[in-house]
């Protein structure tokens, strides 16, 4: 018999087959098996690169760090290179401190102008508000519509408050009169209940002296009863059945008179538990006495005291009513608004001019703005000076001055105004009428602009990184003005900001472009992540920690954010692993693992100020 046996699954694999069209199904199916192992070859690469198929996510531990938060810009290199120096006011020069080609620090003073008549415009201008600061404090006083309403108010409201405490008043009197009533009625009852438990007393004590009179006597007859008893035995014993029964005879009247006894003992005792609880009962009915009475006297005293406070509390509802009726009385003068409103213009009039008289007694003193070199000086000592404006170019002003431009370079002004050899002499037409004009080669500033959103967030003062364009090498600097109106009119304001470059760093060219950071925040020893790490869902911010090769979302509450970390405020612990958003994101200052995990979201959005 043949055996057959069990049919392969791939068998067919390798059945070539016959006929007329043999060659085509052979390379179809050798084309099969190529597609067949590239598959499994495919796969093999795929388990071999992804372990067990999960995700692999990077993460870093949430550390105490230094957070910068900073506005970004870009701008245009200028040089700063000169300021032309003005006094303020016409006046006498009484001394001057420098001369062309001198070298002068920034903050030194240059020259000083009399302020003699100065000062005394200053003293007048003060006096002057004074006066109509006064006037105006008067007539303010005076019954405008508002305070004559605030007055008829305060009548009203002082009426009120009158009418509040009278009915106060009574309603106290009816309640201390109530409230004394029912004291004195618990006393009276606490007495009745005391005298009825001591005639009950009384009358037990009677009962019980009584029953001890009873108990005495019987007890004492059945002593006697007993004493017979003895005696009828004995004479059983010497006299025979005849004796025997006179001495039964008395044991039986003993008997009885012993039961009586008992019965009278019994009740005495009975008698006197009675008694004592009756003096138990007497005792505290004398003690709910005394409460009554001391409740008495408690509620009397208080009945007196909230008597009193109603009644002072009337007295000075009354004392309120007098008071508003007396201030109402008191705005009898008549004061216009148009009064007011003309004292208020004067008071401002007055004020504006000590402020000019401020300035130019300020202005007395010329101090340069700058370091550098005397370029020009078109004063002397004894000649008077007229009044005018000083001017820098860049962003440094001097005291009391407006800040231009000239636009002029730094090098070539010095050149040409210490070659003139002229104290009158300049490079540029604006200096030719300066008093004094002052320049500093080398010196830079970077004007940039910055958006409505964010120039509110810039302050004077502000350290700020910059980077020229085409270097690496980063120079810095600080933000020097902030404008206060939009350098220009579209969708999205912009306001001029100028950043003065600190000292005189090299590659520096007047015109170039850079990048600036401005940093308006800087933390230290803060708890931080990176930036990418947090997502933002609405208004609140998330980061994953990665838990058993699972993300668990901790909400936090953010300080300072960078462009790389950012502070955590709470909802954070330092040391916790947290996932990034971006697998590719670098770790500044940090060292990364990699793990297991499902996907993040990093689409939300990150820490943004």
């Amino acid at each position: 018999m043949a055996t057959t046996s069990a049919p392969r699954p791939w068998a067919f694999l390798f059945r070539f087959p016959t006929g007329a069209f043999a060659w085509l199904r052979t390379r179809k199916v050798v084309a099969l098996i190529v597609v067949i192992v590239l598959a499994a070859a495919g796969f093999g690469l795929y388990r071999l690169t992804s372990g067990s198929g999960a995700p692999t996510y990077r993460t870093v531990a949430a550390a105490y760090g230094t957070v910068s938060q900073s506005v970004s810009a870009t701008g245009t290199i200028a040089d700063v290179n000169q300021a032309n120096l003005d006094f303020g006011a016409s006046g006498r020069v009484t001394a001057l401190n420098v001369a062309v080609g001198q070298a002068v620090k920034a903050g030194q003073v240059l020259a000083q102008q009399d302020t003699t008549s100065l000062q005394a415009s200053v003293d007048q201008a003060q006096a002057n508000l004074a006066t109509t600061q006064s006037k105006l404090a008067q007539d303010q006083a005076g019954p405008t519509a508002s305070a004559m309403n605030s007055a008829q108010s305060q009548i009203t409201s002082a009426k009120s408050s009158l009418t509040q405490a009278q009915q106060s008043l009574a309603n106290t009197q009816a309640s201390n009169a109530q409230s004394v009533a029912q004291a004195q009625e618990a006393v009276q009852a606490a007495q009745t209940q005391l005298s009825q438990d001591q005639a009950t007393q009384s009358q037990d004590e009677s009962t019980l002296s009584a029953d001890q009179q009873k108990e005495a006597s019987d007890c004492q007859g059945d002593a006697s009863a007993s004493s017979g008893s003895g005696s009828g035995s004995a004479g059983s014993g010497s006299s025979g059945s005849g004796s025997s029964g006179s001495g039964s005879s008395g044991s039986t009247s003993g008997g009885a008179s012993s039961s009586q006894c008992s019965a009278d003992q019994s009740a005495t005792a009975a008698q006197q538990s009675k008694v004592n609880s009756d003096n138990s009962t007497v005792s505290k009915d004398q003690a709910g006495v005394l409460s009554a009475q001391q409740s008495l006297s408690s509620t009397q005293l208080k009945n007196a005291q909230s008597l009193q406070s109603a009644q002072d509390a009337l007295t000075n509802a009354n004392a309120s009513v007098t008071n508003a009726e007396s201030s109402l009385s008191a705005l009898e003068a008549t004061i216009t608004p148009a009064q007011i409103e003309a004292d208020q213009a004067s008071v401002a009039s007055a004020e504006a001019n000590l402020t000019s008289a401020q300035d130019n007694l300020d202005q007395a003193t010329l101090i340069s703005p700058i370091s550098g070199t005397v370029a020009s000086v078109s004063i002397s000592v004894g000649q008077t000076a007229s009044g005018g404006s000083s001017t820098t170019t860049g962003s440094t002003s001097s005291t009391g001055a407006s800040s231009t431009g000239t636009g002029s370079s730094a090098a070539g002004a010095l050149a040409a105004l210490l070659s003139a050899g002229s104290s009158s002499s300049s490079s540029s037409s604006s200096s030719s009428t300066s008093d004094i004009v002052v320049v500093s080669p080398g010196a830079y500033d970077v004007s940039t602009g910055v958006s409505d959103t964010e120039v509110g967030e810039v302050k004077v003062g502000d350290q700020a990184v910059i980077v020229p364009d085409g270097s690496t090498a980063p120079v810095y600097g600080t933000v020097s003005s902030v404008g206060l109106l939009p350098a220009s009119s579209s969708t999205t304001a912009t306001y001029p900001v100028v950043v003065a470059v600190t000292g005189s760093p090299s590659g520096l060219f007047s015109g170039a472009s850079a990048t600036v950071a401005i940093i308006i925040m800087q933390q230290t020893d803060v708890l931080t992540v990176p930036t990418s790490a947090l997502h933002r869902i609405g208004s609140r911010y998330i980061v994953y920690e990665l838990v058993n090769g699972k993300e668990v979302a901790h909400t936090v509450t953010v300080g300072a954010a960078g462009a790389a970390q950012t502070q955590i405020t709470s909802g954070l612990s330092a040391g916790t692993e947290v996932v990034l958003a971006v697998l590719t994101a670098a770790l500044p200052g940090a060292t990364t693992t990699r793990t297991g995990g499902t996907g993040g979201l990093g689409g939300l959005g990150g820490a943004g100020g």
